[in-house]
Formats: C-alpha cells, structure tokens, sequence
C-alpha cells in the first residue's frame, strides 16, 4: 500500500420495511449505495469509493463499522 494511503469508514444502516442495507462513507457527501445484504452493501462501497477516488481499493484502507 502507498505512503499516502488513506483511512475511511463505512457507516451501514438496515432498513427492515425493505430489508436493505444502505452504506455511506464517514465524510463524504453523495458517496452511497445499498445492497439486498451488508456483504452486498460492502462490496458496492467499496467500489464507489474507488471511483470517487479515482483510485484502485488497494490504495486505501475502509473500515466497516
């Protein structure tokens, strides 16, 4: 991992009227998704953060909290 690799923090919330798990990241506004399961909601996460970052997700750490 990169020197200047970065921390961030996935914060998940279950909606149990449309059993959904949506996720954002700690900090950035209109960085979000969902998923049909919290392993669903992880890998899409990650995924937005990557672009969001323009970079690939082996060059920041996300915590799942």
């Amino acid at each position: 991992m990169a020197d200047d690799a970065r921390s961030f923090r996935a914060i998940y919330e279950h909606d149990p009227a449309d059993d959904r798990w949506f996720v954002h990241v700690e900090g950035f506004d209109g960085c979000h998704t969902y998923g049909r399961t919290r392993s669903e909601a992880a890998d899409r996460i990650t995924e937005a953060l990557a672009a969001w970052l323009d970079k690939e997700p082996s060059e920041f750490t996300l915590t799942h909290a």
